[in-house]
């Protein structure tokens, strides 16, 4: 499971942390939680932190994980950009018509979740 939930109620997102042995089973745990903190307390945007993770599942367990994010919440991924895993999991998800960006800065992620609305997920153009 993550390391930790937290509720950021200043910014309006939820923090999702993991530690070195995070795997892809730990990553669905913590959607479930996010889903219904979500639905809770009408917060639409969380900062998912997986810098520290070494742990990654096969092509078709990502593709899956990828596939099945929900299209109401958008997700900013603290990530290493060069990984190859992290690139592919927001591919699918974007192609998806899910929103999912990974950055290596905390300030750029916060910002662009800030262009998403809670309750609701229609995108501002």
């Amino acid at each position: 499971m993550a390391k930790e939930i937290e509720i950021d109620t200043e910014l309006q997102l939820m923090r999702v942390m993991f530690g070195s042995d995070a795997t892809v089973g730990n990553w669905k745990g913590a959607l479930v939680q996010v889903e219904r903190l979500s639905e809770e307390t009408g917060f639409c945007r969380v900062l998912v932190d997986v810098r520290k993770q070494t742990d990654f599942a096969s092509t078709m367990t990502l593709f899956d994980f990828g596939t099945n994010l929900p299209r109401s919440i958008a997700f900013a991924v603290l990530c290493d950009l060069h990984l190859e895993e992290h690139r592919f999991i927001e591919n699918v998800a974007t192609n998806r018509g899910i929103a999912v960006k990974n950055f290596d800065s905390e300030q750029a992620a916060i910002g662009w979740l800030k262009s998403w609305p809670n309750k609701g997920m229609a995108h501002k153009k």
